[in-house]
């Protein structure tokens, strides 16, 4: 938490602009400017940021603005994809609760539908857990899982929630993985705010865009994704004709395959399925090799593969 982010919020929800209008201001800060400077500049020359007297007459914020937890749009922990939204859809602040040092490199989300095989879901949240950001959405069965596996395993996970953090109360063993710095909460939301079913659509296409990656496990073909991430869709009976920019994965052992690039930005969302059919038959031994051809094989995931979790 800091001076300037409390300031921040303070600016966005308090100050009396419309939210439009507070984030057109700080989009045009300059790389390091504070808005703590800023403020004396908007109230000598109003007109020059859209702004009328009236308005900047009122930007004289407390002493002491409410602390808040939240990453700014101009930190570098911020998800880079998130940032090249537009400016209309582009959270000026990511709320979180927990370590925010779990947010790093690209987001692999699992989506909100019922998983057809929950055996296969429980199989990819235990490939992934400790080798790539993996989330959900807080009410999802994949939410629950993901706290499953957690509580059995080690790693690190994010949940989306769709409320302010101040209004969520989670279950205990939630609330202890957030403690322990194994579980970050994320929100859109400020912290006051209820949760509200008008607000979900704008939401989920908000999540996706934190993503690089969106995993579907339900039985019908996923939505085309509303961004840049690519979207997988595991599954055991892959269709004869998979679906237009959706990449196939038909066990939990391939997905490192699909994930091995680790874009620094989204991928584009026109993709070929992959794996192809002779690649659907793959054994762990021969998934190594494929991924080892990709780079170094880290070493809890290999013993995953070969199915020997507990060696030491």
């Amino acid at each position: 938490m800091s001076e300037e982010t409390a300031l921040w919020a303070w600016f966005l929800f308090r100050s009396g602009l419309g939210l439009a209008q507070a984030k057109a201001v700080l989009a045009r800060l300059e790389r390091g400017e504070r808005l703590t400077t800023l403020l004396p500049v908007l109230r000598r020359d109003p007109r020059r940021w859209g702004l009328t007297p009236a308005q900047a007459a009122r930007l004289h914020p407390p002493s002491q603005p409410t602390p808040v937890s939240a990453l700014r749009w101009d930190e570098a922990a911020y998800p880079a994809s998130l940032r090249r939204l537009p400016l209309e859809r582009r959270p000026a602040l990511l709320f979180y609760r927990g370590d925010p040092q779990v947010l790093r490199g690209p987001l692999c989300l699992f989506d909100e539908a019922p998983p057809a095989d929950e055996g296969l879901l429980d199989e990819a949240l235990a490939l992934l857990l400790d080798e790539w950001p993996t989330a959900a959405v807080w009410g999802s069965r994949a939410a629950e899982r993901l706290v499953a596996a957690l509580r059995e395993m080690s790693g690190t996970a994010i949940l989306f929630v769709r409320q302010g953090l101040a209004t969520f109360e989670p279950p205990a063993e939630v609330g202890g993985l957030v403690e322990e710095g194994r579980l970050l909460l994320l929100s859109f939301l400020p912290d006051t705010r209820p949760p509200s079913p008008r607000w979900a659509a704008l939401l989920a296409e908000t999540e996706a865009a934190a993503a690089a990656y969106l995993i579907h496990c339900g039985t019908e073909p996923p939505a085309l994704a509303p961004s840049g991430a690519t979207r997988l869709w595991l599954t055991a009976a892959p269709p004869a004709a998979p679906p237009p920019s959706v990449t196939v994965v038909t066990a939990p052992a391939l997905l490192p395959l699909a994930l091995a690039d680790r874009p620094s930005r989204p991928a584009p969302a026109s993709r070929p399925a992959v794996p192809e059919p002779e690649e659907e038959r793959l054994s762990p031994q021969e998934a190594l090799a494929r991924l080892g051809a990709a780079g170094k094989v880290p070493d809890k995931l290999r013993r995953r593969l070969l199915g020997r979790a507990d060696d030491p």
